[in-house]
């Protein structure tokens, strides 16, 4: 399993015949089993939070069932992104050692304004409720081996 968070790393280019070339493929056809990718420029919050609790169920369905699935992970953990609201996802910036108060403020409300324009967001707001957010994440290969 390869996680590539990046911008639009899921992406690929059409080529003659039924192809699409791009880095997932390619690390595909160099033995990987699945890649996570993205099909649109993200955002660096929300890709760290879903990042992180989809290697969590990762590990989690590891130790209960002794195998990797991460079709099942991506699925929980974008459905647990959804979820999120303003005062949870402040709550775990400030353990990631980010600047307390304003500026993580500041960023949460630029972030709902992306789909909430010229509104303020509340502490009960699921910020990342908007599939922009939480819909790029894909899966590309064999779900059931990791």
């Amino acid at each position: 399993l390869i996680v590539l968070a990046a911008c639009e790393s899921g992406r690929g280019h059409v080529l003659r015949g039924d192809e699409i070339m791009g880095l997932s493929r390619a690390l595909l056809y160099a033995g990987t089993t699945s890649v996570l990718a993205t099909l649109w420029p993200v955002h660096e919050i929300p890709t760290r939070l879903l990042v992180e609790h989809f290697f969590h169920q990762i590990r989690q369905h590891s130790e209960r069932n002794g195998d990797l699935d991460p079709a099942l992970g991506l699925a929980r953990s974008q459905c647990w992104l959804r979820e999120l609201t303003c005062a949870e996802i402040y709550e775990t910036m400030t353990t990631w050692g980010a600047e307390a108060g304003t500026s993580i403020w500041q960023e949460l409300c630029a972030l709902w304004q992306m789909t909430h324009p010229d509104e303020i967001p509340k502490d009960a707001d699921r910020l990342f409720a908007h599939p922009f957010f939480w819909s790029p994440y894909i899966l590309i290969g064999d779900r059931r081996r990791g």
